[in-house]
This record gives C-alpha cells, sequence and structure tokens, in this order.
C-alpha cells in the first residue's frame, strides 16, 4: 500500500502590520495552511532565499518597501516568476495596481476570509504550484 502525505501549501505573507499579519497567519493556520511572515523587505528576502512559497499575499503599501516594485521584481526573475502573488490594499485601484506589476490576484483590506480561501484554491488547488 502506497500511502502519501500530503504537505500544507506554504504562505508567505508580506505585511508592515504586526496585527494584520498576525490575524492573517492565524485564519490561515487554521485552515491548514503553513504561513510565514514578513514585516520588512529584509526578512523577505531572507526567507525567500531560503525557501520557495506556493503562494505569496504582499500589502501594497508598506513602510520601507514598495509592493509594487517588490511584486514586478519578483515577476521579472526566472527563480520567482511562477509564484502566484496576491496583492492587498485597502486602496481603491487595487485591481489596475495588481494587473501593472503583473500580480496573479488582488483582495481589499478589510479582507473577507471567504474571499482569501478562494484566492488560494484558485491559484494553487486549480492550478498548483509545484514546490522545491
Amino acid at each position: 500500500m502506497n500511502t502519501t502525505v500530503k504537505k500544507p501549501f506554504e504562505i508567505l505573507s508580506v505585511d508592515d502590520d504586526p496585527d494584520m499579519l498576525t490575524i492573517f497567519s492565524y485564519l490561515m493556520k487554521m485552515r491548514g495552511y503553513h504561513v510565514t511572515a514578513s514585516h520588512n523587505a529584509k526578512d523577505f528576502w531572507d526567507i525567500l532565499s531560503d525557501k520557495k512559497p506556493d503562494l505569496i499575499f504582499l500589502d501594497i503599501y508598506m513602510q520601507g518597501i514598495n509592493g509594487i516594485d517588490l511584486c514586478r521584481s519578483l515577476k521579472s526573475d526566472a527563480a520567482t516568476r511562477d509564484i502566484p502573488i496576491v496583492l492587498l490594499s485597502a486602496t481603491e485601484n487595487v485591481k489596475e495596481i495588481a494587473a501593472s506589476c503583473h500580480a496573479d490576484g488582488y483582495l481589499t483590506k478589510p479582507f473577507i476570509i471567504k474571499d482569501v480561501v478562494a484566492e488560494i484554491q484558485r491559484l494553487l488547488v486549480i492550478n498548483p504550484v509545484p514546490s522545491s
């Protein structure tokens, strides 16, 4: 009998608001996802050098880092371009911003948890990204 254990999807959440990171991480962990949180660019790049997440949730406007430029950088690098990125923002034009930097999805803050789960399922369950 061949039994395979399915590992949880790895989600990287990037936001300079520690409360948002805590809430997001808790809600995702309750749904069986493994979440790594980053609150600044240095931590983000350190995490990314250690492991390749299956999905990245990225706040657009953060202190010390612009999520738009970060998304563009990730999408232009062959090593990271296939990682789905979902932008999060309270700004009204998040849809246009997401399109301009080639993000795979977007959600407005405050987010509705069912919408977050729907984005995860859309990007990972229907179109799974191979883990390294």
